[in-house]
């Protein structure tokens, strides 16, 4: 936008705009007078009155600028947690001088000025809401997306109904979200399991381990005890004897039978019988 060169004059000054949107047309802008009658409609666009529609040339050089639009925050892709970030107000603006930007943090105003807004070493638990302000006009909210290895990882157990299991539940927090779990009993050096949860069968310390893109962490390990496993095992033994007994016993009659059947088929009983007769 080429800037007239006459000076101002205190008329163009404190004349009264009117707006030539089609919307308003006619419409007194003397109350949105500044800023805020470039940028909110319909006091868009404020021609000096009595004109034909043109620009207010005068107010357009006061205040150094066109109409803005499209105000917005520009927040980087990739956030990792410890990352310095910074923010960028981006705005459409035609400026013919550098505008004072204005910051906010949940709705709070910060010292920085400028269009970019810097800030050191975010944490997961950023969870603040920022936008820009410039001319009157403010940004949309934005918050910062903040990246991290897997925090606050715990195991719960749930024992089974028959008490002959324990079922371990491994929770954690992280973003991305945990995509793999490795289970551990201690004392030994590879995985028992893998997933959300795990079955334990046996007694003793188990623990997981959270993984995601960014790291991992290892949970306490806790104590399992699996109090029907004994009685099973028992059950067990004095089930397979009394298959044994079983299994004895009936070989034991069957021999005897056996042996009974050969000693009355035999010559010399045979003979016996005969001669009695």
């Amino acid at each position: 936008m080429r800037v007239p060169e006459e000076p101002m004059t205190s008329r163009e000054v404190n004349r009264t705009p009117r707006c030539d949107t089609q919307a308003g047309a006619g419409k007194d802008c003397s109350g949105c007078w500044g800023a805020a009658c470039l940028v909110s409609a319909p006091c868009c666009s404020c021609p000096a009155e009595g004109s034909a529609g043109g620009t207010d040339t005068a107010l357009m050089r006061l205040l150094g600028v066109a109409v803005c639009a499209d105000l917005q925050v520009e927040v980087p892709e990739r956030v990792i947690e410890g990352d310095k970030v910074t923010l960028t107000c981006k705005t459409t603006c035609s400026l013919t001088v550098t505008p004072t930007f204005t910051w906010y943090r949940n709705e709070h105003r910060l010292s920085s000025s400028t269009d970019q807004l810097h800030l050191q070493q975010v944490s997961s638990d950023n969870k603040d809401r920022y936008h820009c302000a410039v001319l009157g006009q403010n940004s949309p909210e934005v918050t910062v997306n903040v990246r991290y290895p897997p925090k606050n990882v715990s195991v719960s157990s749930t024992e089974t109904a028959e008490g002959s299991s324990v079922n371990l539940t491994c929770s954690s927090d992280a973003n991305p979200p945990v995509q793999n779990y490795a289970w551990f009993k201690e004392g030994g050096s590879s995985p028992v399991g893998s997933g959300h949860s795990y079955r334990a069968l046996q007694s003793g310390f188990y623990y997981c381990v959270a993984l995601n893109e960014h790291g991992f962490q290892k949970s306490a390990a806790v104590s399992v005890t699996v109090k029907g496993r004994g009685k099973v095992a028992l059950y067990a033994v004095l089930g397979v004897f009394i298959v044994i007994l079983f299994g004895l016993a009936g070989g034991y009659l069957r021999k005897k039978k056996q042996e009974q059947y050969k000693q009355d088929t035999s010559p010399t009983n045979a003979y016996h019988l005969t001669s009695t007769e």
